[in-house]
Formats: structure tokens, C-alpha cells, sequence
């Protein structure tokens, strides 16, 4: 199993109403590094690639990438880069960025062009920097790359940032720092492609909680009527887990209840829809131990959660 750190530059239209919706950026540089499975430099990547959308650069993304028209125009169309990065990456990977942007523009750059999709339901990969923050800093934090390669001292003047290759590069020295064991385990997933039956759907055990993806439902109101989505198990023993009360909502979006394991304690589950598209959404389900502070801060959102209803209901009225 290797590792393919990449990163992407894309260029977009510079006025919004001609924007195409199918593809709203256009990849216009691909720039990788492989290393094996002990962390291990073996090879790189690097290509323009000639645009067929958005020809003309958008200034902001000249000035900052220091890409040219004329550059790109010579440059080969997106399949047959992509054919041949695909090559570079083999058959088993995983893929590494810096953020969790990369990951869906590649995908739905290779549909707007009719390519065979990468997979057929959620695609996991190494969020470099969420692994940077675990490691180093509080894992919430999301700091910029260049950042982060100052505070590892690893910049090399020969290498400048904002080019694909260049921020690949330093994505990869950084993934070798941090691709301990431990923190491997704490893979992410791309929800660009949905899982499409219920058999395909994503559910993953960390070592502090658990995480499961749905399929698309229509609204709502369908989704938190569903048995399998809002169900809580114990992260640890799978039992599954009596509701402590109806699901609460402080927004709209995030959605919580909490289940007690008779082993293990109290567990707190957390629902967030999101949207697939105009017109459905999918559920992001976490499920994590609870400890006594959390257990009373958590009564505590529960009671706001009330009483914001009871006020928007009155209101309404």
C-alpha cells in the first residue's frame, strides 16, 4: 500500500453568472509525491493541464500561482493527464492532501470530462492537516501549510509554495512526521460520491469514537425517522443503546441525543445532515463516550435547545 500526496491548482470564471455549475473549478495543474508504506520517498509527479472551461485565468489565481495563459495552452487536456497520474498512483493507495478540498474537485473534474469515478461511495484518505493538528496542536485547529512548514523548519528556498508540486512536496514531508500508527488510524472520508444502498454505507471505528455515513434520503425528516440512522451503539461493545431522550436540535443542522451502556458508561451521538445536491440530504453520525462534565454540559445544551423551540414556536404563533 503506498501513499500518493498531491495537491491541485484550478482556475475559475472570473464572472459568477458564467460560471458552470457542473465544474465551478477547473483543474489546471496536478503535482504529486509517492512514498511507500514505511513513509519512503519513491517518486513524483508533475503536469499542467490545458483548460476547456475557464480558458482565460482568473487574476487572482495568476497573480498567486504565477500561471499563464500561454503556459497552459500547450498543455494536455485533463483525460490524458489524468490517465497517466492514475498510473503514477498504481493500484493500491491511499491518497493524502493538505484540507479535504482536493479530493472532491478531482472527482467531479473527472465527471464533468465522463471519466470512470474512483470509487462508488465515500472515498477515505490522510488529511495531512488534520494529522498536523492531532499531532502537534489541539486537533481542532486547521493552520495554513506554509505555516506549519515554518514550525517544522523544513522550507526549502528552491521549492516556492503555491504550485502543485511544491505543496505536495511539503504535504509529504509533513505526512512523514506524523504517519505513526496511532494516528493513521484516524483516516477521513470524502462524501463527493454517496454510498449508493445501505450496504454501502460507511460505518468506522476510531479509537475515540465512531463514525457512520448514510445514503442519500429526501429530507429531513425521513432521514431522522430512519431506525439505522439515528440508532446508538456503545463505541465500544456494539450494544445497542436506549435513547435518553427525543433528539434536540440548537440549529436546525446538528442534531443530539445520548444512549447509557450498562458496561461503559454514557455514550452522546451526534447527527448532522447535510445536503447531497438541491434537493436531498445524507447524515454524518458520530458517537463518542461521555464524561461526567460532558454528561452536564450536554443537559445543558438540551435545556437551551428547549428553550430556543419554545420561543421560535411562540413567535411563530
Amino acid at each position: 500500500m503506498n501513499y500518493i500526496v498531491f495537491d491541485l491548482e484550478w482556475n475559475q470564471s472570473s464572472i459568477k453568472f458564467r460560471e458552470n455549475k457542473r465544474m465551478p473549478f477547473e483543474i489546471i495543474e496536478i503535482g504529486a509525491v509517492k512514498l511507500n508504506e514505511q513513509g519512503q520517498y519513491m517518486d513524483s509527479f508533475q503536469s499542467l493541464v490545458r483548460p476547456v472551461v475557464y480558458r482565460h485565468m482568473h487574476n487572482i489565481t495568476e497573480n498567486l500561482v504565477h500561471i499563464h495563459e500561454e503556459e497552459l495552452q500547450k498543455a494536455r487536456y485533463f483525460t490524458e493527464v489524468m490517465h497517466d497520474f492514475l498510473e503514477f498512483c498504481g493500484e493500491e493507495y491511499y491518497f493524502c492532501t493538505w484540507g479535504n478540498q482536493d479530493v472532491a474537485e478531482l472527482q467531479q473534474n473527472m465527471d464533468f470530462h465522463g471519466m470512470k469515478p474512483l470509487s462508488g461511495r465515500p472515498l477515505s484518505f490522510y488529511d495531512v492537516q488534520k494529522l498536523f493538528s492531532l499531532h502537534y496542536d489541539d486537533g481542532k485547529s486547521r493552520k495554513s501549510l506554509k505555516s506549519c512548514v515554518e514550525f517544522l523548519e523544513l522550507e526549502n528556498p528552491e521549492v516556492p509554495f503555491h504550485r502543485a508540486f511544491a505543496d505536495a512536496y511539503y504535504t509529504s514531508l509533513i505526512f512523514q512526521r506524523v504517519c505513526s500508527t496511532q494516528l493513521l488510524q484516524r483516516i477521513s472520508f470524502d462524501t463527493y460520491r454517496l454510498p449508493a444502498s445501505k450496504e454501502e454505507e460507511v460505518h468506522w471505528k476510531f479509537d475515540t469514537y465512531s463514525k457512520y455515513i448514510s445514503t442519500a434520503f429526501p429530507d429531513k425528516h425521513v432521514l431522522l425517522g430512519t431506525k439505522r440512522v439515528t440508532a446508538i451503539r456503545c463505541l465500544y461493545c456494539d450494544q445497542l443503546l436506549r435513547r435518553q431522550t427525543q433528539w434536540f436540535s440548537p440549529n436546525g443542522k446538528n442534531y443530539y441525543n445520548a444512549g447509557s451502556c450498562s458496561e461503559h458508561g454514557m455514550m452522546r451521538c451526534k447527527i448532522r445532515v447535510c445536503k447531497a445536491g438541491e434537493d436531498r440530504v445524507f447524515a454524518v453520525k458520530t458517537i463518542r463516550p461521555m464524561k461526567e462534565a460532558e454528561i452536564e454540559e450536554f443537559d445543558r445544551m438540551r435545556a437551551h435547545a428547549a428553550q430556543h423551540k419554545v420561543r421560535r414556536q411562540t413567535n411563530n404563533g
